[in-house]
């Protein structure tokens, strides 16, 4: 059956769409609308995180839990792009395996025409939980095969990054603190413990006109000299480049925090109170990225934070820790699910391409056959059809 949406009106009326403070009739602009024919498919907007605007994007299920999702509008950080973009993103339940069995993309004008090559590769994200004294070591725990060298040296754009975040609700509220980073082992040949790192930070209080914050309400960040610093300089280069009023907001949402590099590692992170009239706990976060698949782990799980004033310690400990990988392989590598966090149950495929600057009536998108869980499938054509005159309802603002 048809994919189906289901009409904005109805949604704001059983109170959906509660990003939205209002929907208003509107002509939705011009848009490509993805067609498929496939048991459960659904639309989402082009707009609100999909929950509003035109039916720009499709989703369904390939088989075995794989879903696609096919879209070819462009965000509001692509409103100037010249060419039309064209995505699709795989998700792939825990363990499940899958594998294009030839390169490329091709597109065509007519569903029956062979069409042309569009090249592409893979962009892989995963989110993997791992216990805190395991070494994060890529030919075990990856999506694609690591092992291979092969397959290990066409890896492109890799990042990995961890991000860990803690808070004390016992009226922990130092002016002065000293956070000790737990440091990384590098278990490459030979083994090379990185250097302990030590962050000092100073509380400071938010300007009042910080957004949200009542004048009488003490709301805490902490700073370091070079974040201090980094605000001056990109308050300083604003007023030379923009008019002051526009500058006026920088202070305002500047969270502090520092970020430090150490080995092809960086540590970055930052500390707050909320309120600390009200007592609301306090919080900071630690993140950790790099941008090598290297074979390392963390020589302790504690992070530990001091009060310098009172010499008040306050030390979190994790047991486990999430850790997310992006990079990008050929077309034809073998790709496995291996998320199991609870936040984050698949594993993504993403293929970002371009239909070129033509903007014809309709496009077919033609896909190579796909191997998941060993058994193959062929995605039948998808069309894109570009739409003109479509009215329906906007949201106001999300």
């Amino acid at each position: 059956m048809r994919a189906h949406l289901l009409p904005l009106p109805l949604l704001c009326s059983l109170g959906l769409l509660a990003c939205l403070s209002a929907c208003v009739p509107a002509p939705l602009g011009k848009y490509y609308k993805p067609i498929y024919e496939a048991p459960g498919a659904t639309y989402s907007g082009d707009q609100c995180r999909g929950q509003a605007g035109a039916p720009a994007s499709l989703t369904w299920e390939v088989a075995d839990g794989v879903t696609l999702n096919v879209s070819a509008w462009r965000s509001y950080g692509e409103r100037d792009r010249p060419d039309r973009p064209l995505r699709l993103t795989f998700q792939l339940p825990l363990d499940t395996r899958f594998q294009f069995l030839a390169d490329g993309i091709r597109v065509s004008k007519r569903a029956e025409d062979e069409g042309q090559v569009i090249p592409a590769k893979l962009d892989i994200a995963a989110t993997i939980m791992m216990p805190s004294g395991q070494a994060v070591d890529m030919t075990n725990i990856a999506p694609t095969p690591f092992n291979d060298p092969a397959a290990r040296q066409a890896v492109e754009n890799f990042s990995g990054s961890v991000s860990l975040h803690f808070s004390w609700q016992d009226n922990f509220v130092p002016q002065a603190l000293a956070m000790e980073i737990p440091p990384i082992v590098l278990l490459d040949t030979p083994s090379t413990a990185l250097a302990p790192l030590k962050v000092l930070a100073t509380a400071k209080k938010r300007p009042d006109r910080y957004p949200g914050e009542f004048k009488s309400q003490t709301s805490l960040i902490y700073t370091t000299p070079a974040s201090e610093a980094a605000l001056a300089a990109r308050y300083a280069k604003c007023t030379q480049e923009t008019p002051p009023r526009k500058c006026e907001q920088i202070p305002l949402y500047d969270d502090g925090g520092f970020s430090l590099a150490q080995r092809g590692f960086n540590f970055s992170g930052r500390w707050y109170v909320y309120d600390v009239e009200k007592h609301t706990p306090f919080s900071g976060s630690l993140n950790v990225a790099y941008s090598e698949p290297v074979k390392w782990k963390f020589a302790s799980n504690n992070i530990r934070i001091t009060d310098l004033s009172s010499q008040a310690e306050r030390t979190y400990q994790f047991e486990r820790f999430p850790l997310y990988l992006r990079y990008q392989v050929p077309f034809a590598t073998p790709v496995r699910g291996v998320n199991d966090a609870p936040y984050s149950k698949t594993t993504s495929i993403n293929i970002n391409s371009s239909l070129g600057r033509e903007e014809l009536p309709r496009y077919f998108i033609k896909l190579p056959p796909v191997l998941i869980n060993g058994k193959q499938y062929q995605i039948k054509p998808i069309e894109l059809e570009r739409r003109l005159f479509d009215f329906g309802l906007e949201p106001f603002n999300c």
